[in-house]
């Protein structure tokens, strides 16, 4: 039997916005940030309004608020399945060292693997060495993977470039899946990664379902895909915006040079401003000399910002655990 002096974890609801807040501004001022624009309002909009993006669970003590984590959906094109991205993890200092923050991971992974996720992803300021510690004990760092970004004046700079005359960008159609399935997987190769089985059928179901979790922009000429991109929205809660993730850009070997990817990544710049967002992020492998060069010309490299993930077996331990401390309905 628990106490009420004992530390309960729940789903969050709308009247926990201005304790969210309030430890919100707290996670910006342990990590020298300004306060976020992140407020009770805005949370009781994105977590709990009727286009809600984000979910989140609270810790308690004795009826006070103590910790949280909010989490979206994400998806990982590396392994062709679904994800949640933690947004925000944080502790009240006097509050740690009692396991919340390792519950609060828990309880995100399992609302994730319940909507079938099978991978979590984060970021962490690489000079935070306790948060990281942290983090390598419930996943692991992408050390061969550097962060990057466009956001303000390079962004909307991107978003104005003009499109390759006689290439055309548009949505994929089911009828497009076999192709954008080759593409991916070529994509990996030449990551040197190894490709899963059926991405042509992952992506059908991922992509085309009811319920799709990435969106999708191929380039088009004379009737011939050229290159495609994928990316979806996460969130800021530092800007209180959503945040558009580039997940994948690839062109074809014969259209490289012809301007397709930068056409693609201005298409993405364009639905990062039109889905209210002012800022676009994405991954390269530290050793792709030249897709750093390309991504240079119109973005900045976060070397500062340190890429993490539970997946596979990390991730099924992480939502598997329970325990007392877990509550699956509000109180």
């Amino acid at each position: 039997m628990t106490s009420a002096r004992d530390p309960h974890i729940r789903p969050t609801v709308p009247r926990d916005g201005e304790a969210i807040a309030r430890m919100c501004a707290g996670l910006s001022a342990h990590e020298g940030k300004n306060p976020p624009a992140f407020d009770a309002e805005i949370f009781r909009e994105a977590c709990h309004g009727p286009a809600a993006v984000l979910a989140g669970h609270i810790a308690e003590i004795d009826g006070e608020a103590v910790g949280y984590v909010l989490h979206c959906p994400d998806y990982d094109t590396d392994r062709m399945c679904r994800g949640v991205t933690v947004v925000d993890l944080y502790v009240e200092k006097a509050a740690r060292g009692r396991g919340l923050g390792r519950a609060l991971m828990a309880a995100a992974a399992r609302a994730g693997s319940a909507a079938g996720a099978r991978m979590m992803a984060w970021t962490v300021e690489a000079d935070n060495e306790l948060a990281r510690g942290f983090y390598r004990s419930v996943g692991c760092e992408a050390d061969a993977i550097l962060m990057c970004g466009a956001g303000d004046d390079r962004l909307r700079e991107l978003a104005a470039a003009a499109t390759p005359a006689g290439l055309r960008l548009r949505a994929p159609l089911p009828g497009d899946a076999p192709a954008v399935a080759r593409m991916i997987e070529a994509l990996l190769i030449d990551m040197g990664e190894v490709p899963p089985a059926d991405i042509g059928g992952r992506l059908m179901a991922d992509g085309f379902g009811p319920a799709p979790a990435f969106v999708a922009t191929v380039a088009e000429t004379g009737g011939t895909l050229a290159g495609y991109a994928v990316h979806w929205f996460l969130y800021d809660t530092e800007a209180a915006r959503p945040e558009l993730l580039l997940s994948d850009i690839y062109v074809m070997p014969e259209r490289r040079g012809d301007g397709v990817g930068k056409a693609l990544m201005a298409a993405a710049a364009r639905r990062t401003l039109e889905g209210g967002a002012r800022f676009m992020a994405w991954q390269v492998l530290k050793t792709n000399v030249q897709a750093r060069a390309f991504y240079g010309r119109f973005a900045e490299e976060w070397p500062g910002v340190v890429y993490c993930h539970a997946s596979d077996d990390e991730f099924a331990a992480l939502a598997g655990r329970g325990g007392p401390l877990l509550a699956t309905e509000p109180t």
